[in-house]
């Protein structure tokens, strides 16, 4: 499975912070099927397309290509052709749009420093101890094109590494059904020659045109000291 890593300059962390959205997908139906309008998944992803103002004309290929079981660029994890980042209400904002013109939006919240005052109790909070930088409360969300989920993350990292602690409170939504997978942490805790990650994920079934589709859609958050001046964002599928 490849991994595509893309900077989000998360740079107050000092440590490298990975959101990942994942999508893996197996259609029951190798033939086409014609547009159907009144399809719900479809009339999903038109709405979240024009939510992130795609044009018109671009919006109908990417509903073709939906409707034939085709994995959009930005949920099969493509590497994206630009992306612009930003500070939105204590979170850093990026946008991705793909070659074939699909959108994905990740977000991570931005720490409050020493772990005192409003947003330490509702949000991400930072404190530091003997040169280790703990990161608690931090919520991470991935929004693609035909599904969106979230979670709260606990990490950090020190001067020889970095570790992930709590992974809690995922959430996904989407078309079809869409059930939960337990939490993990499969690397707790690494040296600074490798990346400590924990990952939310979910299966996702939904009839897409007449195509029966089955995918696992994630998220996971990866943590290293390698001094990079940023953090990482990357899609996977």
């Amino acid at each position: 499975m490849k991994v595509r890593s893309l900077s989000i300059g998360i740079a107050a962390f000092g440590a490298a912070a990975t959101l990942v959205a994942t999508g893996i997908v197996s259609a029951a139906n190798a033939e086409g099927a014609p547009a159907v309008s009144a399809d719900p998944a479809v009339t999903q992803l038109v709405t979240t397309l024009e939510r992130f103002e795609v044009a018109p004309d671009v919006q109908d290929k990417l509903v073709a290509k939906f409707l034939r079981g085709e994995s959009l660029d930005a949920d099969k994890g493509a590497i994206p052709v630009s992306e612009s980042t930003k500070t939105v209400d204590g979170q850093r904002v990026t946008r991705y749009v793909y070659a074939d013109g699909s959108v994905a939006q990740s977000s991570l919240a931005l720490p409050v420093e020493g772990g005192t005052g409003p947003r330490a109790i509702a949000g991400c909070n930072h404190t530091s101890r003997n040169g280790t930088h703990e990161y608690k409360g931090c919520k991470v969300t991935w929004d693609a094109v035909s599904w969106s989920g979230g979670m709260v993350a606990d990490y950090g990292y020190y001067t020889f590494g970095s570790f992930v602690t709590s992974v809690t409170g995922a959430w996904f939504e989407g078309g079809g059904d869409i059930s939960r997978n337990p939490s993990e942490i499969p690397v707790p805790s690494c040296n600074s020659s490798c990346v400590s990650w924990g990952q939310s994920s979910a299966i996702q079934k939904l009839t897409v045109g007449g195509l029966g589709i089955t995918r696992t859609i994630g998220i996971k958050i990866s943590v290293n000291n390698s001094n990079i001046k940023g953090g990482k964002s990357s899609s996977f599928g």
